[in-house]
């Protein structure tokens, strides 16, 4: 199931790069990418889709992850495609510990998963992942 969900998220990046490849920023990674452009909501539209979603993860934390992470910038004024990167990548790796690598007291049971019909969209409120 872990292979199933990372599979799933692994080739995000380059499927960015490839919808949004007549964007200036997706050529140089550290140039700012404008809030008020339309354009920055499809990008995050795009991976609450390919990622977020795929790991029943929630847009507004992850948004409030992207601020925790870079508290200097004036967010998401000052975000570049480098940084949302990196934080797609730290961000998916969070959910996949909570979801896999807990302590066994606390972990999701084979059982659970099973009843859940192996989707953490099916698993309880309480048992998916939420950062902040």
């Amino acid at each position: 199931l872990r292979l199933v969900m990372e599979r799933k998220v692994l080739n995000w990046h380059c499927m960015l790069i490839d919808s949004f490849a007549d964007q200036s920023w997706v050529h140089d990674s550290w140039e700012l990418i404008a809030p008020v452009d339309p354009m920055f909501q499809n990008i995050l539209n795009y991976i609450d889709t390919h990622v977020l979603s795929e790991l029943c993860a929630d847009a507004a934390d992850f948004e409030l992850y992207i601020q925790w992470r870079y508290p200097e910038l004036i967010y998401p004024d000052e975000i570049t495609l480098s940084r949302l990167t990196a934080s797609v990548t730290r961000y998916a790796n969070l959910i996949m510990k909570f979801y896999f690598l807990q302590d066994e007291e606390d972990a999701i049971t084979l059982d659970e998963w099973a009843a859940a019909g192996y989707m953490c969209s099916n698993l309880p409120k309480s048992r998916t992942f939420l950062n902040f």
